[in-house]
């Protein structure tokens, strides 16, 4: 019997530790993700030969199976209703409407850390000075270039800095940082 609540003492010590670092594997997982889209989009524009925009959208409604869409987002530029295919890529980053009902730009995947698979984990972009936005889309194109623009309209400029994603438990200090490299070769830090 006394065996009994030993173990039994143990387990209720060790139960919110192994609630913790659940927790944190959930952040670590969703810095993961964060990082494979950034790095599948500019794969994407390199590979297809079309301009790839990832959107950040702090305002973007939770995701649905029916609407898949979140705070991450990632479009590709299509010719559209004019062209002989209307799928074949553009490697245009200017020229195309990106907006989700868009006819020269097409949805490819979406990613959000609200689903509760990832709970509770909260990202923040953060531009290359620092500051959290609220929106962002960075766009590649075939030939190497990375633009970003933080309005959904307005003009694209060259990525000269390197922008970052903060993903954070929200019921602890842990904090992991996607760094967003004009290059495409998004990495998981722990600090900066």
């Amino acid at each position: 019997m006394g065996v009994l609540v030993f173990i039994g003492v143990v387990v209720a010590a060790a139960a919110p530790s192994w609630v913790d670092l659940t927790r944190d594997r959930r952040v670590e997982s969703a810095c993961q993700n964060i990082a494979d889209i950034y790095r599948m989009a500019r794969t994407r524009s390199m590979g297809r030969g079309s301009a790839v925009l990832l959107r950040w959208d702090v305002n973007a409604a939770e995701p649905t199976d029916a609407a898949p869409y979140g705070h991450f987002t990632v479009r590709e530029a299509i010719a559209g209703p004019t062209g002989a295919s209307k799928n074949l890529p553009s490697a245009s980053c200017f020229a195309p409407d990106w907006a989700d009902a868009g006819t020269t730009s097409k949805f490819v995947i979406a990613f959000d850390e609200r689903r509760k698979r990832y709970d509770p984990a909260e990202a923040k972009f953060l531009d290359d000075s620092g500051n959290t936005q609220q929106y962002a889309e960075i766009c590649f194109t075939p030939a190497g270039r990375t633009f970003v623009r933080y309005a959904a309209t307005g003009s694209f400029k060259v990525l000269a800095g390197v922008p970052r994603v903060q993903v954070a438990n929200k019921t602890s200090k842990f904090n992991r940082f996607v760094v967003l490299p004009p290059h495409g070769s998004a990495r998981v830090v722990s600090q900066l």
